[in-house]
């Protein structure tokens, strides 16, 4: 993937407390800005039902910032083909993997979006034992959690880079009481990021429509070409 700075979750660290600020700005399910999708690779041996919950508990906080998120499960064959590749390509699409453990990073982190130098990327892995150890004595949903996880990896991706903040989502590192309004579902994303992310999310499909214009154009002037060719 080149060179690329790494984001990580550091410690407890993902959600934050705004609940009054999401209720000024979230969007209704009808009338969300943008969507775009998301393909989960379950390298780890997740339980269909947890990775379902989590995607389910994310898409939530991703609405309330005018959001839709298509999810994929291109392993499982029953939703392989849920979005077709064209229109996964218009949205835009990035990947979460989940896999046991880091190789190199402490257990404590549980979340590394991978960027580039411009603080792009598409891919973000998750590391579910740290999440399994955390839920281990109840107190938690690994679901939820990993729902948590997956918020926040995937706002790395679409925010860029140094986008921890100081509270919300998207804050550096979270403790017991945060984790408790993540359960509740008292999390989300300020109205700046909802919008910087509404933007990042646009220029994807604004990227693949020029693509597509070029590769027209090219056609178009081959086969021109040889129509002339055979006159």
């Amino acid at each position: 993937m080149g060179d690329k700075t790494r984001q990580g979750c550091y410690g407890l660290a993902i959600l934050a407390m705004l609940c009054g600020a999401c209720a000024s700005w979230a969007q209704e399910e009808g009338a969300l800005n943008q969507q775009f999708v998301v393909a989960v690779y379950d390298d780890a041996g997740v339980a269909p039902d947890v990775v379902l919950r989590a995607e389910a508990a994310a898409d939530r906080v991703f609405r309330g910032a005018g959001i839709h998120v298509q999810w994929t499960n291109p392993l499982w064959e029953e939703r392989a083909a849920v979005v077709p590749v064209a229109e996964q390509e218009t949205r835009g699409r990035l990947m979460v993997r989940i896999v046991p453990h880091s190789r190199s990073l402490k257990g404590e982190i549980f979340g590394l979006a991978f960027l580039d130098e411009d603080g792009r990327g598409r891919q973000a892995d998750i590391f579910y034992n740290g999440i399994v150890r955390l839920s281990a004595n109840g107190s938690h949903d690994a679901a939820v959690l990993l729902g948590s996880v997956m918020v926040h990896e995937l706002g790395h991706l679409l925010l860029g880079s140094h986008s921890h903040s100081s509270s919300g989502i998207m804050r550096g590192r979270w403790d017991e009481s945060v984790l408790q309004l993540a359960a509740a579902g008292l999390e989300g994303f300020s109205a700046e990021q909802a919008a910087r992310m509404q933007g990042r999310i646009a220029s994807f499909v604004e990227t693949h429509a020029t693509v597509v214009s070029a590769r027209a154009q090219e056609r178009e002037r081959v086969e021109e070409s040889w129509i002339a060719s055979v006159r």
